[in-house]
Order: structure tokens, then sequence, then C-alpha cells
């Protein structure tokens, strides 16, 4: 059992899952938890041990009741017992063909509403995203409030709980006792908000760095992988073993001596490269060789025995078998198929 920290603040989700739930957006907040305790774990922080959450389900048949699915729920199913915890009850969003059926909808749900009573009686916060919010709305737990509705449900809202202000306009709502959500599509940044708000910003920050799109990290990966500034540790055995491979594409292969470029065993070797690339050294040597004898057949009229020399085979017909294989086609085709050189009748060195 992992010890948790007195100390610190603790989270604890409940997911209400119901018939006509969203399942996306029941999803999309587990996943958030689930990325949070697994960044926290590679961070070595003590965060993972004052992080939980269940999905509760309403089983209809062949009675009411609420149950809870362990499968989907945290190890730690109990509440974390931090003196800090914060409770919340996640209401996902409900398909409905329209307001007058999403406001029916609720008659037969009593259990839920008791649950939820109970949930607040004990100081628990309730979250709403989409149309969930009729259950809080439903319980008056919106009555003096201003609240932001989507558009298309607004006016069953206006029209049915008039105690309440749905002229906000905010996509998402961190104020207590009802916590909402607009659109289903806002689902994962509420519950990022969330556990920002309750366990720890840092976490939250970096659960968005994972899992939301970033166009300027994009942008910055991209020019530090084309600088090789995260290429493989050159203290990796692969990566030694790659760079030598990559220099020396036209010398024999010989796994002693690469083993010996990259001070490993030969074992090693085959088992980290099989490991990590899914290859052995043989086989990402002939690839690269490939890729170069490819290069050559389109941007020169070498023939294919200087091609063959170049790419570290001593005879033609080992690259012919090996590239056929590899590209679905002998040299001469792709040669046609491909090249990048502009037609003349006649060539010379020099020549652009």
């Amino acid at each position: 059992m992992l010890s948790v920290n007195p100390a610190m603040p603790g989270l604890h989700v409940d997911f209400l899952w119901l018939p006509e739930t969203m399942m996306g957006t029941l999803w999309a907040g587990i996943d958030v938890l689930q990325t949070a305790q697994m960044i926290a774990q590679m961070q070595q922080s003590t965060l993972e041990t004052n992080l939980s959450w269940q999905v509760i389900r309403l089983e209809t048949a062949p009675q009411f009741k609420l149950q809870s699915v362990q499968e989907f729920s945290s190890k730690k199913v109990k509440p974390v017992q931090s003196t800090d915890t914060t409770h919340i009850l996640m209401l996902p969003g409900l398909y409905t063909k329209n307001a007058v059926s999403l406001w029916s909808l609720m008659d037969k749900y009593a259990l839920v509403f008791e649950y939820i009573t109970q949930h607040r009686a004990n100081q628990g916060i309730v979250a709403a995203t989409f149309t969930g919010l009729v259950i809080p709305a439903r319980l008056g737990l919106l009555n003096g409030q201003k609240v932001s509705v989507h558009w298309a449900y607004k006016s069953g809202f206006v029209s049915r709980v008039p105690q309440a202000d749905f002229s906000g306009q905010e996509a998402i709502s961190l104020l207590p006792p009802v916590y909402h959500c607009v659109a289903p599509s806002d689902q994962m940044e509420f519950m990022v908000s969330i556990l920002g708000s309750h366990l720890s910003d840092d976490l939250a920050q970096a659960c968005r760095s994972v899992l939301f799109f970033q166009s300027k990290r994009q942008e910055i990966t991209d020019d530090m992988v084309k600088q090789k500034w995260l290429s493989r540790t050159a203290d990796s055995p692969i990566y030694r073993a790659v760079q030598w491979m990559d220099a020396h594409l036209a010398e024999p292969y010989s796994l002693s001596k690469l083993a010996g470029i990259a001070r490993v065993s030969e074992r090693t070797l085959l088992r980290q490269f099989k490991s990590v690339l899914g290859l052995t050294p043989l086989q990402y040597l002939q690839q690269q060789r490939i890729e170069r004898a490819k290069l050559m057949f389109e941007v020169t009229i070498d023939t294919v025995q200087t091609v063959a020399t170049a790419c570290g085979y001593a005879d033609v017909g080992s690259l012919r078998r090996l590239f056929l294989r590899a590209t679905g086609v002998p040299p001469g085709v792709y040669r046609k198929r491909f090249a990048l050189r502009t037609q003349r009748s006649r060539w010379r060195v020099g020549d652009d």
C-alpha cells in the first residue's frame, strides 16, 4: 500500500456513469488523471499517492443501484486520506434529443439525486459537463449562481430554473458549489484545470504539455531533431554503433568489430538493437545502404556496379536482390521512375 503524505493536498474524483452518458466525456476525464499519475510516477513525486478516482455506474437491471466499476478506477479506489483532500463528483455529458427529453430523463433517477445530495452534505464538489448540468440544476444547486450553459439547451434551463442566472459566457468555471464545462470538447481542459486547482498546478501544466497540441513545441522539437540535439545519447551503445555504420556504409559488415566500437558484447548489442530499433545491426545497415542506393539512382548516372560498390556490396547481384526486396522493383525500373535529372542527350562532369 502506498503511503500518503498528509501534509499535501489530495484529490479524489468519482465519475458518474449513467445509461445516457456521453462516453467521450467520461474517458477524457479519466485519461487526464491517468496521465497525471503516470507523470507523477516518472517525476518520483508523492503527488501520485494523493490522487485517486473511481467510476460509479448506475445499474438498471435487475434493479436500480450504484456500483463501483473496478477496471476503470484507480488502483487505490478508496479516496486518499490526506488532511486536505478534495472530493469531486464528475457528471459527464448526457445524450438527449432535445431540452424537453433532457429534463424528463431525470425523472427516473431518484437514486442519483440521493447520492449527490449526500455528496454535497459531506462538503463534496459537483462538476458537470455539457448536458450533465441538468442534474445539479434539478437539485437546486445552481440557484443564485451565474452559470454558462450550452446555447442549444439555454432556453430550457432559463424557463425551468428561474432562480439561476444563465447569462454566463465562460467556457469553464471552477466556482463552487458546482464546477461546469459548457462544451464536451473542453472536457480534458476542464479536468486539467480541476487538477491544477486542487492538487498541483505544475502537474496540470505537465499534463497540458503531453495531452494538448502545442504548435511552438512542435516547431522547436522538429528543429532540435534536425540538429540532432534530441538524437540518441552519445553514451548509448546503439548510438555509437549507428553513428559508425552511417559513416562507413561501404565497409564490410562485421558484428565483432561493431560490438567493439559500441563497447559491449555481440550478444548485448544484438539484444539492444532488437529492443530499441526492432532490427538487427545488419538489417539496419542494409536499410541504410538501400537508402543510399535509391538516392544515387535518383540523382546520378552512375552504373549499377558503381552504386553497389558505394553501398558496400562486392557484387551487383547482392544489390539487385536486396534492392528488389526493399522497394519491389529492380534498380533499372526504379531509376526510370524516380530519376531527378534533366533529360539530356549528353552529360559532362560539372553539369548542374
